[in-house]
């Protein structure tokens, strides 16, 4: 895999999954991604949106998914934005004099939305592209600007045959080069440039189709930085109240992140019937999903973008269908236990079948404006392999099948990219039950909160995350059982969301306590090292 990173001083700075009222909803990411143009785990949880607007005046579309596609992913904490955008492109060049014309990805800014009519503003307004360089070189253009600092990276990436099939751009943007703030909405756009038969053939973008964008700020998106939280441990919101199970998302599920899918699904060291090769368009296979909880039971609603929909298959699981796996403790076990650890399959338009038996209540419905379909379930309390209670931690995976041309040809998922979920609890990502969210102020985040380490449990290293809203002097310590200090983590002033490596090379197997103070508050969580 080549891998390009840079840091400069820059001289400046159709679906909408991820918005609520037409504005991006940005999360806050518990710790900074490392800026490498490979998606950390905590990407999964960002909001995500497809860019695949196409842009008016391209003489034609792009020749199917694998010609051009892209997804970009957006977090920021109070010292950056940080954007992830993933390009499928099957021929990349950058062989134009002009950058604009070569592989790459723009981004606009508006810090203060102020929507100036066919202009850029002078104040705030930002263009920023990075251009692909054939994996040697990176360049950023900016059209206004502001002296800041922005750090990036390009990466190939492949399938496993060693075919390249795109690359992911990575940034992080100084908040204050574009004057933003959390809860204030802002103008923004993403545009993919794709450079094919030495010509820049389209353009795709999130928000318009207009090749104005680039001097007309008016006609950019909104996006807004809210305080939900995303983190490699997904929190799944406590309800306000439930939500009618009918397959139409109500308007409780509107204060709740949407997640896309995180991968596509591989076997043996192959894709699975040519997963993403078989892919001819976008809306062949497209999974979001909003996950909540209440104390009668656990609540899904997923959308499925299909432009196929078969249950013509003799085994459901290769029909069009979707599957719940539960790890109750959370376990991470490397068989499931006959416990706690479930697999259950829901195959369109009809009720749940598994490797247990379960009653849930479920509805399927009809996608507004695309092929395809939702999902909304409830599985009741009782039937669960664990307790819905704040701060329960669930080993959890979600996987849509895709039957096309009489056959399973794709998978999909939020977490793992194997197919082995089915066997292994251990490829399970983890999520964990939090309170509820305020319907009035859908930003508000706890002042004060220690995460469970992840992974949990660990060999040898672990990482906590916790956030302090006030700048304090906090101090992070890990226990052992009897009460003795094995080390202190922090010991400092600080503010926000923070993160800290723990390395227990030098300790036995065992059950550890990491206890987090303030002068007014403290916390304290269990941990467990598996050597």
């Amino acid at each position: 895999m080549k891998r390009v990173l840079f840091a400069v001083i820059c001289l400046s700075m159709i679906l909408s999954a991820a918005t609520k009222d037409g504005v991006w909803q940005v999360p806050k990411a518990a710790y900074p991604p490392t800026i490498d143009g490979e998606m950390d785990d905590i990407w999964k949880a960002a909001s995500t949106e497809l860019i695949v607007k196409l842009n008016q005046d391209d003489a034609a579309p792009p020749d199917d998914y694998l010609d051009l596609f892209a997804t970009g992913r957006v977090m920021w904490d109070d010292t950056n934005l940080y954007i992830f955008v993933k390009v499928v492109d099957d021929e990349i060049s950058s062989s134009s004099a002009n950058s604009y014309e070569n592989d790459s990805v723009e981004y606009f800014f508006d810090g203060d939305n102020s929507k100036v009519v066919e202009a850029f503003d002078g104040v705030d307004d930002v263009q920023t592209r990075i251009e692909y360089q054939d994996g040697s070189d990176v360049s950023l253009y900016d059209t206004w600007p502001v002296p800041e600092e922005v750090e990036g990276a390009v990466a190939d990436w492949e399938n496993l045959d060693g075919d390249a099939f795109g690359y992911a751009v990575e940034v992080a943007v100084s908040l204050s080069s574009l004057s933003i703030e959390p809860g204030q909405i802002f103008g923004f756009e993403l545009q993919i440039n794709d450079r094919d038969n030495e010509a820049r053939e389209n353009m795709y973008r999130w928000w318009g189709i207009s090749n104005d964008a680039w001097h007309w700020a008016h006609i950019w998106g909104e996006a807004e930085l809210i305080n939900w939280m995303a983190d490699d441990i997904m929190p799944v919101a406590q309800l306000p109240s439930a939500p009618v199970i009918d397959g139409v998302e109500d308007d409780v599920w509107k204060d709740i992140m949407e997640i896309h899918q995180g991968t596509y699904v591989f076997m043996n060291g192959d894709v699975v019937d040519g997963s993403f090769t078989e892919i001819t368009d976008w809306m062949d296979a497209q999974l979001d999903f909003r996950l909540g909880w209440m104390a009668d039971g656990f609540y899904v609603f997923a959308k499925v973008t299909d432009d196929e929909i078969s249950t013509s298959g003799a085994n459901a699981y290769e029909n069009d269908s979707i599957e719940l796996c539960f790890d109750g403790d959370n376990s991470k076990g490397d068989v499931y236990d006959g416990v706690d650890d479930v697999q259950y399959r829901w195959v369109y338009d009809e009720m749940a079948e598994g490797n247990q038996g379960i009653t849930s209540t479920v509805a399927w419905g009809e996608l507004d404006e695309l092929d395809g379909y939702t999902m909304e379930l409830m599985i009741p309390a009782d039937q669960l392999t664990f307790t819905p209670e704040a701060g329960a931690e669930i080993g959890w995976e979600i996987q849509v099948n895709e039957r096309d041309n009489e056959m399973r040809e794709n998978m999909i998922r939020w977490w793992g990219n194997d197919n082995m979920t089915w066997q292994n609890p251990w490829r399970f990502g983890t999520i964990v039950l939090d309170g509820q969210v305020d319907v009035a102020k859908p930003n508000q985040v706890a002042d004060f909160a220690l995460n469970q380490n992840y992974p949990n449990p660990f060999n040898p290293t672990t990482t906590i995350s916790y956030n302090v809203a006030q700048r304090s002097a906090v101090k992070l310590t890990v226990y052992d059982v009897l009460g003795n200090v094995v080390e202190e983590l922090v010991n400092e002033v600080q503010a926000g969301p923070q993160h800290v490596a723990f390395d227990g090379s030098n300790l036995s197997s065992g059950v550890y306590f990491y206890k987090l103070e303030t002068a007014n508050d403290i916390i304290t969580k269990k941990m467990m090292l598996m050597k």
